[in-house]
């Protein structure tokens, strides 16, 4: 999903079924969205930019979750400018949002905290590494802004020396 909320409740026609009406039932168009993504993007789509297809497209490739837990687009330096298809997509979809980036702040300053928690309990051995292991599954399946856990976890934030993910993935791997 675009918004990687957890209300899938609609079916996306990534390139819109007006203008690709050959393409109205073909799975690969198809793509599970929320009614407020959805509804923002209507039938715009345009072939020489189109949208990031978060099946088909490496995102972290062109978006970042920076350290508030806003999703932003990532620096293109051949263009010498933002990714034109995240700014695209930001822009189809409103991923930008209010309500939508106080979810994914809200969902790292959770997994901030949960994180930091486990180190210690770690560092105290009160936890093993089979109990990290089983801490991070859990984390992936929580249903709201699971891009954030994706991204630092198992993205490229997990390489940021200022996130606690770092340490933990270190630890978690040593």
């Amino acid at each position: 999903m675009y918004c990687s909320g957890s209300e899938a409740a609609q079916v996306e026609h990534y390139r819109p079924k007006t203008t690709h009406p050959q393409q109205a039932l073909a799975w690969a168009n198809l793509l599970w969205i929320c009614g407020t993504c959805n509804q923002a993007k209507v039938n715009r789509f345009e072939e020489e930019n189109p949208p990031i297809n978060p099946v088909d497209d490496d995102v972290w490739s062109h978006f970042f979750i920076d350290q508030f837990g806003n999703l932003s687009p990532r620096w293109n330096v051949a263009l010498g400018a933002l990714d034109p298809r995240a700014v695209r997509t930001i822009q189809l979809h409103n991923l930008d949002r209010q309500a939508l980036q106080e979810c994914r702040q809200e969902r790292l300053i959770d997994l901030r905290n949960k994180i930091e928690d486990s180190l210690a309990r770690f560092d105290a051995g009160q936890l093993t590494r089979d109990d990290l292991e089983l801490r991070v599954l859990g984390w992936f399946e929580q249903p709201f802004q699971p891009d954030v856990a994706d991204y630092f976890l198992a993205g490229p934030g997990a390489a940021d020396d200022s996130e606690p993910f770092k340490r933990f993935l270190e630890v978690l791997n040593g």
